[in-house]
C-alpha cells in the first residue's frame, strides 16, 4: 500500500491509519485519499487491489475473493511479504541525510559509474547493463553495454565453455541483438558473451537456454498466474512475475515487470524495497539505492 489509508469498525467513528502488514476484518471499512493504492490478502491466499480514492466496505468482497480463489496465488504472499521483510533487514538509514541504502554483500558494481571515462580508463574495463547474465526462454534478446567514448568500436563475442567462438560481430552500437534460434544452441548448458574494444574488455556472462520441457514448464506456470489477475496490467500482477521470473533466473523479464510495477505505483515503497533487494543480491547496490530514494 501507499497513502495516508484509514479503517474504521463497523460500530466505530473514528479512522485509524493503517499500514502494511495490518489485520483486517470484513466487517471493516477501508478509506482511500487521492493518489494512494492498496492490496489486501485474503486467508485463502487471493488478493483484491484498491486504486480509486473512496470508501470501501469489505465484507461485500467476501465472496467475490473466495470465488476467484486459486492455489498459483499463493506466490503472492510466500515470496512478495518475505522479500519485503528481507529488504526490511538489510536496509539502512542515513542518521543525517536520510538516505536509505541496501546491502546483502554483493559485490558493489553502482550504475551511476558506468561509462566514467576516467574510472574505464584506469581499470580498461567495459561495463555491462542489467541484466547481465541471460537465462532465457525468448528467442530474440538485446545486449547492452556502457559506451567508453564516442564513435568506439566494439566487438560482441559468444563462445562456448572451451573458449570456442560461436559468435563474433563487430559494432560501433552499445547494444546487440540476436535471434538465438539462429545460432543453434545447445540447451542446458552455460555459453558465456563480453564485449570488447581494444584494450578494454567486460566480464564474462552466462547464456542459458532452457530445455524444452522446463521451457514448457515455466510458460505454464506463468499463464496459470496470470490467470489470476485477468488481462489488464497492475502492479501487484507486475510485481508476482517479476518475484516468479527471478526465482528462475530470467532477469531481462524480471526486470521488465519490476519497472513496470513500479511505473505503475512509484509511491509503493515495499514495491521499490523488493526491487532494490534482488537489485542489491545482483551486486547493484548503487542501483538499488537509487530505486529506494526515488521520489515519487
Amino acid at each position: 500500500m501507499y497513502g495516508e489509508i484509514t479503517k474504521k469498525e463497523s460500530n466505530e467513528k473514528k479512522w485509524i491509519k493503517i499500514k502494511t502488514g495490518s489485520d483486517l476484518k470484513f466487517s471493516d471499512e477501508i478509506k482511500l485519499p487521492e493518489k494512494s493504492y492498496i492490496c489486501l490478502y485474503h486467508e485463502s491466499g487471493n488478493s483484491f487491489e484498491f486504486t480509486k480514492p473512496g470508501i470501501y466496505k469489505l465484507n461485500t468482497l467476501s465472496e467475490l475473493l473466495k470465488k476467484r480463489g486459486k492455489q498459483s496465488v499463493d506466490i503472492i504472499s510466500k515470496y512478495i511479504f518475505k522479500q519485503i521483510f528481507e529488504a526490511d533487514n538489510n536496509i539502512f538509514k542515513d542518521s543525517k541525510s536520510g538516505t536509505m541504502s541496501i546491502s546483502i554483500g554483493g559485490v558493489e558494481r553502482g550504475l551511476n559509474e558506468f561509462g566514467d571515462d576516467k574510472s574505464d580508463s584506469k581499470h580498461k574495463i567495459i561495463k555491462t547493463k542489467l541484466p547481465t547474465h541471460y537465462f532465457t526462454i525468448d528467442d530474440n534478446i538485446e545486449f547492452s553495454w556502457h559506451p567508453i567514448h564516442k564513435n568506439q568500436n566494439y566487438t560482441f563475442l559468444i563462445v562456448n565453455s572451451v573458449n570456442d567462438t560461436v559468435l563474433l560481430k563487430n559494432t560501433k552500437d552499445t547494444s546487440f541483438k540476436i535471434d538465438i534460434s539462429k545460432l543453434k544452441l545447445e540447451k542446458d548448458i552455460c555459453y558465456f558473451w563480453s564485449v570488447s574494444s581494444g584494450a578494454y574488455k567486460s566480464e564474462s556472462y552466462c547464456l542459458y537456454l532452457f530445455k524444452d520441457a522446463d521451457k514448457q514448464k515455466i510458460i505454464d506456470e506463468v499463464r496459470a498466474i496470470e490467470s489470476q489477475f485477468g488481462e489488464e496490467q497492475s502492479p501487484i500482477k507486475d510485481m508476482v512475475l517479476a518475484i516468479y521470473y527471478t526465482s528462475k533466473k530470467i532477469d531481462d523479464r524480471a526486470i521488465k515487470h519490476f519497472q513496470n510495477a513500479l511505473n505503475s505505483a512509484p509511491g509503493s515503497i515495499e514495491y521499490r524495497k523488493i526491487y532494490a533487494l534482488y537489485l542489491s543480491k545482483s551486486g547493484f547496490e548503487n542501483e538499488a539505492k537509487k530505486v529506494l530514494n526515488m521520489k515519487n
